[in-house]
């Protein structure tokens, strides 16, 4: 068993390293031939801000998770800890990075949204859609106004609208940036007011933030009640070592108690993202 234990633990941190060396390669791969051709490369997969940066952050999550559960096998700590330690980091890091993605998701569509508005009250003064992104752009912060940028930029050297929107939409896969990328392509096609359009996309973005922070905040009491249970779980079994420590540290060193506590901390863990997952918002 404890072999099994070691042999997991290796196994992980050699995957977790290969991957980010493939990544790593693709990616040089990918810039390379976008010097070369002049031109954006196409990927089976999105090259997002948001998605780009949490696969790699996946990466990392899995890495140290590995690695930590490593180091406390090499420490002496029973394999089924070190695995159960292993999993209950893994899931607390990949749950923390789901939040920072979705802090960062409501930050660009609030400032996309703010952009829209720029963009809706320079067109209505007379500009061309280059000049009203190039309004929004004085106005917008980071992480939206570098793609903005390089938006109005791609316009500016008379790149098709068309495509350039779509690169926006890849560089950001999300339902609003895909609503407002593909309403202004669409206007481009067939003609009509684009001040219409954008001010109705801009009301849809508005009652989707609205939405998405009504549900997150009904969401937040399952989140607490999961980590509250996960607490008390220790608490409780603080209170038992207080009460008779030799007897209960004699149960921990057994391979029938380290089996049982390790199978708890896994079991704690993936109830954890299971109740995450059920709350998450989709779409």
């Amino acid at each position: 068993m404890v072999e099994f234990g070691l042999i997991l633990l290796l196994a992980g941190a050699v995957a977790t390293g290969g991957y980010l060396y493939v990544q790593a390669r693709r990616q040089q791969v990918l810039e390379r031939f976008a010097a070369e051709t002049g031109e954006i490369a196409d990927e089976p997969a999105p090259a997002p801000v948001v998605g780009s940066v949490l696969k790699q952050r996946r990466a990392l999550v899995w890495f140290v998770a590995a690695a930590v559960g490593l180091i406390a096998y090499l420490l002496g700590l029973r394999a089924f800890y070190c695995v159960a330690i292993t999993v209950q980091l893994l899931v607390a890091l990949l749950l923390l990075e789901e939040m920072r993605v979705e802090k960062l998701t409501s930050k660009i569509e609030t400032q996309l949204v703010e952009a829209i508005d720029l963009m809706i009250g320079a067109l209505r003064a007379g500009a061309s859609l280059p000049v009203g992104i190039e309004s929004a752009i004085g106005e917008s912060r980071k992480p939206l106004r570098p793609l903005l940028e390089n938006l109005a930029g791609r316009l500016r050297m008379g790149e098709a609208p068309g495509r350039a929107f779509a690169d926006l939409e890849r560089r950001l896969p999300l339902v609003t940036v895909r609503l407002f990328a593909l309403s202004i392509a669409v206007n481009i096609e067939a003609g009509g007011s684009l001040v219409d359009v954008l001010v109705g996309v801009a009301r849809t973005i508005r009652d989707r933030i609205e939405l998405a922070q009504r549900a997150r905040a009904q969401s937040v009491q399952a989140q607490l009640s999961a980590v509250a249970i996960l607490i008390i779980g220790y608490l409780l079994a603080l209170g038992m070592w207080r009460t008779n420590e030799e007897r209960f540290l004699g149960f921990l060193v057994t391979d029938l108690g380290a089996m049982l506590l390790g199978s708890a901390m896994i079991l704690q863990a993936l109830g954890l993202a299971w109740m995450s997952r059920l709350s998450r918002l989709e779409g």
